[in-house]
C-alpha cells in the first residue's frame, strides 16, 4: 500500500514537470507563426541529464548572401571555382578577355603621354628646332610670291609679244590683200587690153576683106565688059589675071579675119579666167586677212586669262604667306593663361580616361567579395557577358556567408534539432530553426545543418546532446 501510493505520486510529479516543461519550451520558443521575425538564441554546452526531448522543423536561410558580376562586358575566358566550393575574400573567381580592354589602356596612355608633351610644349614655347621650321615655312612662302609674281610678268610679256605678233600679221595680210587687189586689176586691165586689141583687129581685117571682095567685083565687072568689046586676047588675059588677084586676095584677108576672130576669142576666154582668178587670189587673201584678226582676237583672250590666273596666284600666295607669317607669330608668342588652362585640362581628362581604362582593365577579373560557398553559376567559358556592376541575372556566379551559406537561386531547406538526454537548441540564421532548453546534466555535443548547395549551418546544444540537419 505505501509502495503503491509512492509511485503515485512519483507519477503525478512526473507529471507535473512534463506540464512544467511545455509551458516553459512554450514561453520560450513562442507559438509558430509566419508573421512573427524568428527569434535566434544561443545557449552555452553543458553536460547534464535529459528530462525531455522536444523538436521542430522549418526552413533554413543563410545569414547573408551576396550576388556578384562583372562590372564589363566581355567574352567569358575561365570560371576558376565550382558550385558549393568555399571560396574566401578576394579569391579569384572567373576572367573575361581582356584583349579589348588592354587596348584601350594603351590608347589612352598614348592619348595622356601625347596630352603631357602638348602641355610642356605649351609651357616651353617653340623648341630651337620648330623656330627653324618657322623660318623655313616663312622663306617658302616668300620664294612662292616671288615664283608667282615672276610668273606674271612672263605671262604679261607673252602677252604683249603675242600682241604684236598677231597686229604684224594682220597688217602683212592686209598688205598682202591690198596688192593681190591691184595686181589683178593690173591683170584685168591687160585682159581687157587683149580684148580690145583683138577686137579692133578683127574689126581692120573684116573691113579688109570688105574692100577685097570690093575689088574683085570691079575685077569680075571689067573681065566681062571686056568680053563683051571682044578685046583682044592681051586684053582680056589681063582682065582674068587681075580677077584672079582679087580672089586671092579675098582668100587671103578672110583668112586673117578667121585669125583676128580666133585671137579675140582666146582673148576674152583668157580674160574670163583671169577675172575668175583675181576673185579667188583676192578671196584667200581676204580669208587670210579675217583668220588673222580672228587668231588675234583668240591669243589676246587666252593672254589675257593667262595673266588673271597668274594674278590670282600672285594674290593666293601673299595671302597664304601672310597667314604663314601670322601663324608663326602667333606660335612664337608667350603662351595664354586660356591654353595652360586647356593644356592642363587635357592632361587631367586623359589621365581621368588611363584610370578609366586601368579600372577596365581591373574588372576582367571577378574576385569573391566576401568569404562564402559558391551557390550558382550562370555562364559557362566562352559565352557573352553583360556586364551590370552587380547581381545575378547574367552575372557569373553567386555565393552566400554567415553562419551559413545558401544560393541566391536555390530554396532553402528545413533542418531540425532534436536531444536525447537534454534539451538542445541549434544556430543558422536560418527562420524557423528548432530552439528549445531544460535544465539537466548530459554530454555537450555540436549539431551541422547544410542547405542549399552545400552551405553550412552550425548549432550548438546546451544540457544535452543535439544534432542538426539539412538537405
Amino acid at each position: 500500500m505505501t509502495d503503491r501510493s509512492g509511485a503515485s505520486w512519483l507519477v503525478y510529479l512526473l507529471g507535473a514537470l512534463c506540464t512544467g516543461v511545455i509551458v516553459a519550451a512554450v514561453l520560450v520558443v513562442g507559438p509558430a507563426s509566419g508573421s512573427q521575425a524568428p527569434v535566434t538564441r544561443t545557449a552555452t554546452v553543458a553536460e547534464g541529464v535529459v528530462q525531455s526531448t522536444v523538436s521542430g522543423s522549418g526552413t533554413l536561410q543563410p545569414a547573408s548572401k551576396v550576388g556578384v558580376n562583372f562590372a564589363t562586358s566581355g567574352t567569358l575566358m575561365g570560371v576558376f571555382v565550382k558550385v558549393g566550393e568555399h571560396v574566401r575574400g578576394g579569391q579569384l573567381l572567373a576572367e573575361i578577355n581582356p584583349t579589348s580592354a588592354a587596348s584601350s589602356l594603351r590608347s589612352a596612355e598614348m592619348n595622356l603621354a601625347t596630352a603631357k608633351a602638348s602641355y610642356q610644349g605649351t609651357l616651353e614655347g617653340l623648341t630651337p628646332e620648330e623656330v627653324r621650321e618657322n623660318e623655313i615655312s616663312a622663306a617658302q612662302a616668300a620664294t612662292s610670291v616671288s615664283s608667282a609674281q615672276q610668273s606674271l610678268r612672263q605671262a604679261q610679256e607673252t602677252a604683249k609679244s603675242d600682241e604684236a605678233s598677231a597686229a604684224a600679221t594682220v597688217s602683212q595680210d592686209e598688205v598682202s590683200l591690198e596688192h593681190t587687189e591691184r595686181s589683178v586689176a593690173v591683170e584685168a586691165t591687160s585682159a581687157q587690153d587683149s580684148v580690145n586689141q583683138a577686137t579692133s583687129q578683127l574689126h581692120s581685117e573684116e573691113q579688109t576683106v570688105t574692100a577685097a571682095r570690093s575689088q574683085l567685083e570691079e575685077a569680075k565687072a571689067e573681065l566681062a565688059s571686056e568680053k563683051a568689046k571682044g578685046a583682044p586676047e592681051a586684053k582680056l588675059s589681063a582682065a582674068e589675071s587681075k580677077v584672079a588677084s582679087a580672089e586671092a586676095t579675098l582668100k587671103a584677108d578672110e583668112a586673117k579675119v578667121t585669125e583676128a576672130a580666133n585671137s579675140l576669142t582666146n582673148a576674152q576666154n583668157s580674160q574670163a579666167a583671169q577675172v575668175i582668178k583675181g576673185e579667188d587670189s583676192i578671196d584667200s587673201a581676204r580669208n587670210a586677212v579675217t583668220n588673222s584678226k580672228l587668231s588675234e582676237s583668240a591669243t589676246k583672250l587666252k593672254d589675257r586669262q593667262t595673266v588673271a590666273q597668274e594674278q590670282t596666284s600672285v594674290t593666293t600666295a601673299k595671302q597664304s604667306m601672310e597667314a604663314t607669317l601670322a601663324s608663326n607669330e602667333t606660335k612664337a608668342a608667350p603662351p595664354t593663361h586660356s591654353s595652360v588652362v586647356s593644356a592642363e585640362n587635357s592632361v587631367k581628362s586623359a589621365e581621368l580616361s588611363v584610370e578609366d581604362a586601368l579600372r577596365t582593365v581591373s574588372e576582367t577579373k571577378l574576385y569573391a567579395p566576401t568569404e562564402g560557398v559558391v551557390a550558382s553559376i550562370k555562364n559557362s567559358v566562352g559565352e557573352a557577358v553583360s556586364g551590370t556592376g552587380g547581381g545575378t541575372s547574367s552575372g557569373e556566379s553567386s555565393a552566400s556567408s554567415g553562419a551559413g551559406a545558401s544560393s541566391s537561386s536555390h530554396s532553402s531547406t528545413s533542418t531540425s534539432g532534436t536531444s536525447t538526454t537534454g534539451t538542445s537548441s541549434s544556430t543558422g540564421g536560418g527562420a524557423g530553426s528548432t530552439r528549445s532548453s531544460s535544465s539537466g546534466a548530459g554530454a555537450a555535443s555540436h549539431g551541422a545543418g547544410s542547405a542549399g548547395a552545400g552551405s553550412a549551418g552550425a548549432g550548438t546544444s546546451e544540457a544535452g546532446t543535439g544534432s542538426g540537419s539539412g538537405v
